[in-house]
Parts: C-alpha cells; sequence; structure tokens
C-alpha cells in the first residue's frame, strides 16, 4: 500500500515543500493512483495548463510530465525520444497523438519531450539505434505499445531527401525494410482507441492486394472505426489493392474527413453517411475518365461540407450535387460544371403547333430518325438550317431525350455526312450542341415557323440550387466569373479569393453582391491577364507600382494595382477582416526600407476606412511553412487630454501592428490552410 510520501512525486512532502497550510485540498488528499488516473483522462493542453494554474504542487504535477506527453510530433524516427518513450512505460502512456514527418518538414512545429530525457541512457547510441535500424524500430513499437489511449497517428514521407534512407525504385522509403515499416504500422492498427490515421508517400511499395496468409496481410488493410483517413501514395492506385482498400473503408462507416488520390478506381462506389470533408489529389496523372467517377462519389455524399478537387476535364453534374457545400477549393472545370445544371430547355407547347409539325415531318419519309429539337426561326437558306439545341447530359455523355420533345425526321437528313455534330462548348455558364443539316437537292424545301415566345415555348431556367458557400478559392476565377454563378448563396460567403479582375468597377460590384466577406485575396495585376507578368508578387520593377493607373484601359494591358485602388476597393467591403495576396506590398512597390516605411503610412489609412481590418500579409516569406508572415493590428482605447480643452479627457482609439509566422498546418485539413 502507497504511503502518504511513497511513490514518484512524494504528494505530502510535496504539500508541505510548497508551504500548503493545514490540510490539503479535496483533490490533493487523493491516493497517487488515482490523481494520476484523474490527470491522464484531460487529453488537451490547453485543460492541463488550466488546471495547473490551481496551485503550485499541481503544476509541478503537471509540468512537465503531463503537458510534455500529449502530443507528439518528430521529423523522422528520433532514436533518442522513441529510446526514451520505451523506457518510460508511464510517460509514454499518456500520449494521445503521434506525428512523423520528412526531415525538412518545418509546416508544424516539432513537440518532442526534453526535461525528463536521460541524457545518459536514451542518447547513447548503442541502445538507442542511432547506428542500428533494428534496435530503433523495436524502440519505436514498444513506444507505441504503451500508447494505450493513441487517438491520432500520421507519418509522412513525400520527398527524397539524401541522407534519410535508402531509394528503391527512384524513391525513398520511409524504412530501410518493408518488415519495420508493417511493425510500426501493425502496432498502430491494433489501438482501438485510434479515429485518425493518416499516411502519405512512398508507403506499401512491397503490397500487392490481400495474401491467404492471414499473419502477412499488410496492416493498413485491418484498419476501422475511423472518423479521419488519409492515404496517399502510388501504391494506393494499384488495381490489385483496389479490394483491399474499399473492404478496410467499409470498416469506417462513420468517416467525416478523406483524402484519398483522385485516380482510385473504385472511387465511385463509396459512401459515408457523415462525410464533412474531402479531398482528392492527383497522384501520378490520369485521363477524364476519372472526372466522372469523382463526381458520382461526390453525388452519393450529399453530407459533403469542405471539398478539395481539382479534375482534369470538365465533370458532369447532375442537378443538386453538393447541397451542403461550405467551403471550395477548385478550378474552373468544377464551378462549369456545377453551373452546367442550372439551364435546362423546355419544349414548345400548344397542340396544334405539335400536331401540325410532327405531321410534317413525319410525312417526308416512312424511314425516321430522331432528334429533340426547340424553336428555331426561318432562315435565308432553306438547304442550310442551323439548329441550336441545349440538351441535358448523362454521366456516359449522351443526351437525355426525356428532356425534349421528340419528334420524326426524314432519315436521310439525321445519318448526313455532312450535318456533323460539333463537339460541347460551355457559354454563358450552359451547354449547347450546333447540328448542321442539309438537305439533298431531291428532298422538299421545309420552311417552319415558331409560334410567338412564351413563357413556355423558351429555354428556362430551373429553380438554382444555392448553395451555402462561405469559402471560395478557385483558380483562374474572375470578378465577373463570380457574378454570373447562380448556385452560390451571395449573402453565406465570407472569404473570397479572386484571382483576376478586368477593372475596378467589377471589384466593386463583387463587394455590393456578396456583403457579409470578411476574409479577401486579391492579385497583384488587373486587367486581362493576371499572369501576364512572370515577376514576383512583391517585385518593383513595375512602372506603374505606387502610382495610380486610369480605370479605362485597353484590352491587351494588364497594370499593377495601386495604393488608391485599394483605399477605394478595400473599404467597400464593410465587414473586411483579413486582407491576402501580394497586392498590397506590390502597390507600395517593393519589400525596401523605404517601402516598408510608406506601407506604414497605408496601414494607417486602411485601419481607419476599414474598421473591422485585423490582419494583412507581410512582405517577408517564412520558408518553413511556405506562406507570408502576417501583420496583425491590435486596436485599444486609451484616454487622452483634449487639446481644445485643458484638463479634459476623452477616448482615443490607439492602433499598433506587429509581425507573426504563418499558422500551423493542420494534418486533416482538406483545403491546405488556404483561408487561415
Amino acid at each position: 500500500m502507497t504511503t502518504p510520501t511513497s511513490g514518484a512525486f512524494g504528494i505530502a512532502t510535496a504539500g508541505i515543500e510548497l508551504g500548503i497550510q493545514g490540510s490539503p485540498p479535496p483533490l490533493l488528499r487523493l491516493p497517487q493512483e488515482i490523481l494520476e488516473e484523474v490527470v491522464s483522462e484531460l487529453a488537451q493542453r490547453s485543460d492541463l495548463l488550466s488546471l495547473a494554474l490551481g496551485c503550485r504542487f499541481l503544476a509541478s504535477y503537471i509540468i512537465p510530465r503531463h503537458t510534455d506527453y500529449r502530443v507528439l510530433r518528430v521529423r523522422t524516427l528520433n532514436p533518442t525520444i522513441f529510446a526514451h518513450l520505451a523506457r518510460r512505460a508511464d510517460l509514454a502512456r499518456n500520449i494521445r497523438e503521434v506525428h512523423i514527418c520528412e526531415r525538412h518538414n518545418y509546416t508544424s512545429a516539432d513537440r518532442i519531450p526534453k526535461q525528463l530525457v536521460d541524457t545518459t541512457l536514451d542518447t547513447d547510441p548503442q541502445t538507442n539505434g542511432t547506428y542500428n535500424e533494428a534496435i530503433k524500430i523495436t524502440n519505436v513499437c514498444r513506444a507505441l505499445r504503451y500508447m494505450w489511449d493513441l487517438t491520432t497517428f500520421t507519418w509522412s514521407w513525400n520527398f527524397a531527401v539524401k541522407g534519410d534512407q535508402q531509394s528503391t525504385q527512384g524513391r525513398v522509403r520511409p524504412t530501410g525494410e518493408a518488415r519495420f515499416e508493417d511493425a510500426i504500422l501493425a502496432e498502430v492498427v491494433r489501438k482501438r482507441s485510434l479515429r485518425h490515421f493518416g499516411i502519405g508517400g512512398s508507403f506499401g511499395m512491397h503490397v500487392s492486394g490481400l495474401t491467404l496468409d492471414k499473419d502477412s496481410t499488410y496492416p493498413l488493410w485491418l484498419l476501422s472505426n475511423l472518423t479521419s483517413l488519409c492515404i496517399s501514395g502510388d501504391a494506393w492506385l494499384k488495381t490489385s489493392n483496389a479490394l483491399p482498400i474499399c473492404i478496410m473503408l467499409t470498416r469506417s462507416p462513420n468517416l467525416e474527413y478523406l483524402e484519398i488520390p483522385l485516380e482510385f478506381k473504385q472511387l465511385h462506389s463509396l459512401h459515408f453517411p457523415r462525410l464533412k470533408k474531402v479531398k482528392l489529389q492527383l497522384q501520378s496523372g490520369a485521363t477524364t475518365s476519372v472526372d466522372n467517377s469523382s463526381a458520382r462519389f461526390l453525388e452519393n455524399n450529399p453530407t459533403i461540407e469542405e471539398l478539395s478537387w481539382y479534375p482534369i476535364g470538365v465533370p458532369l453534374m447532375n442537378p443538386g450535387s453538393l447541397p451542403n457545400l461550405k467551403h471550395l477549393k477548385t478550378n474552373m472545370q468544377v464551378i462549369e460544371g456545377l453551373a452546367s445544371d442550372e439551364q435546362v430547355p423546355v419544349s414548345p407547347s400548344g397542340s396544334n403547333y405539335d400536331s401540325t409539325l410532327a405531321s410534317v415531318m413525319a410525312s417526308s419519309s416512312p424511314s425516321r430518325g430522331m432528334l429533340p429539337v426547340i424553336d428555331e426561326e426561318p432562315e435565308q437558306d432553306d438547304y442550310d438550317d442551323d439548329v441550336d439545341i441545349s440538351v441535358e447530359r448523362e454521366p456516359d455523355g449522351g443526351p437525355i431525350a426525356s428532356s425534349s420533345r421528340i419528334v420524326d425526321i426524314p432519315s436521310g437528313w439525321a445519318s448526313s455526312p455532312t450535318s456533323p455534330t460539333s463537339p460541347s462548348t460551355f457559354s454563358t455558364l450552359s451547354i449547347s450542341r450546333s447540328f448542321n443539316f442539309v438537305s439533298p437537292p431531291s428532298s422538299p424545301t421545309l420552311t417552319i415557323s415558331a409560334p410567338p415566345p412564351t413563357p413556355n415555348s423558351l429555354a428556362i431556367n430551373r429553380p438554382s440550387h444555392l448553395r451555402p458557400i462561405e469559402s471560395l478559392d478557385v483558380s483562374t476565377l474572375s470578378a465577373n466569373d463570380l457574378l454570373g454563378l447562380p448556385f452560390i448563396d451571395r449573402h453565406s460567403l465570407r472569404k473570397l479569393a479572386l484571382h483576376h479582375f478586368p477593372d475596378l468597377e467589377s471589384v466593386l460590384a463583387v463587394a455590393e453582391a456578396f456583403p457579409n466577406i470578411e476574409w479577401l485575396s486579391l492579385p497583384i495585376r488587373r486587367g486581362p491577364s493576371s499572369s501576364s507578368s512572370g515577376n514576383s508578387p512583391y517585385d518593383s520593377s513595375s512602372p506603374t507600382a505606387g502610382s495610380s493607373a486610369s480605370s479605362s484601359l485597353p484590352s491587351s494591358v494588364s497594370v499593377r494595382v495601386t495604393i488608391p485602388d485599394l483605399l477605394l476597393v478595400l473599404p467597400a467591403f464593410k465587414n473586411l477582416q483579413v486582407f491576402r495576396g501580394g497586392a498590397l506590398w506590390g502597390a507600395v512597390g517593393g519589400t525596401g526600407e523605404k517601402e516598408k516605411g510608406m506601407m506604414h503610412q497605408v496601414l494607417g489609412e486602411l485601419v481607419q476606412l476599414c474598421p473591422k481590418l485585423r490582419e494583412v500579409d507581410h512582405c517577408d516569406f517564412y520558408d518553413k511553412r511556405w506562406a507570408y508572415k502576417r501583420v496583425v493590428i491590435a486596436r485599444g482605447v486609451e484616454w487622452a487630454e483634449v487639446e481644445e480643452d485643458e484638463g479634459e479627457m476623452s477616448q482615443v482609439e490607439v492602433v499598433g501592428y506587429d509581425v507573426r509566422r504563418p499558422f500551423m498546418r493542420d494534418c486533416f485539413d482538406a483545403l491546405d490552410g488556404a483561408f487561415d
């Protein structure tokens, strides 16, 4: 039985040493084992720190024994750290998250215990496996075995860096031997508490499907009960691995986050009733055939709220796809696919017109072809009739015959080699086809006049499926494109990345149409092409930098955004809080000391014109996290003496700013921090 002064911490003795007078509080009177279990149940480091603030004894008990042993984030399999954890099961048991990444990966800060590491035992190369990988892997597996409540495990090994590991087929493997990789993953998969798993890089290169020997099954196939899953790498694209991956996915029906290669062959068959975040990333290359598979997958999972998807071509999206979409990072092909279902053709109505047209066309030939038609105007040349027909598309690319009225046409016309069908083109956010029919000289000449236009005889718009999109980042998206999108709830949009705008009027129109935008990114140039200059976003070589340019420009000229432009446009966004992009520093003309002094004045004007502005991009790029630093604006109120009236005091707003590093990347972020 444990005495009051026994154990690793000596609770009673510690209480006396820390000056606790009289009887200690009930929490501190608990036996050491019970107190340890109570504190171990706190998974968040913030909660541990809050408890540690209760008294000096709790602070000494929790820090660092618990605060340093909740999240472990290391770059490579650090032999010293894993030797320490393999030796101290009492500390390893409290770890909830393990993140392993490449040696050069600094997108997230290291979280490594230091104070309790034995500099004699744990740093010995003979015992920690510095020169013997088998010993090192043994320590890693033993440490993972002690982590009873492990909930999150990620292992990233995407880049070949000289000195990490031996390369196999041009790829760097995470371990020297495949059996070492299997041993580590096997320990992780055995954790019943595991809920978040991510693996990316050259894993599973030795795996090819299922095996009859259960003992040699790849551990990844046994994953189950996950809520977050990330798998990326060439191994998951093998045809032989499609079945075990599907079986593995069926064991996690409650998935909420999924990151999977775009080329995965069975993507269209996956369905998860609680799926909210999806990242479909092109791994090695494919054809447009993968677009339809991914489109069917998205239609099968209408609960998706956050999506990162860059298809190769224009996907064929069914009406009402992604009804709950809130955050989108994609290209213009997806925008075209979502917009194409907003317009459908409607056949001319009226029984007299229908019967007359059908009888005339039917009498022209005993053998007939079938084609959907809509109203057409009389042509000057009866032998060359151009008919523009808007058709709805099936997933296989064919038209939906039931969406338009079907009439008979002469078979000679339908099969004429001189009547080709032009490919589907995207124009004004609708899909149309043009059919040119040339009748033979011997065929009768027919001229059919359409009835007067009525609401039922024209192509009408289907009621738009408004999606509550809050964040939008579409490559090459312009302001005019955004204003023409029919499927966005304009009051929902909060964060927007514009990659091109032709003039200031279009941005002002965006500010008026989307009044709740809080986060905005603008390009450095405006005009017909934002990519017309290959200079750095903060290059000062442009002659227009720092000077106002005329709003009326030649159609082939793009100019740098100027300070007067920004001072005109940004205040139009009444709720603007964060401004991203290189436009601000490009407008001041560069990143030198003179330009930084000018930026100080510009920020002073912006904080007055934009009362909610709290953050803009800095000119310095932080290489470790692949993002620009942030200028964080701090606002406060101070009492100051009024100059006109001596002795009178009034409140004055005081504004300052500080430069900070960009945020760390979350392991399960489908948008890769696009809207931080």
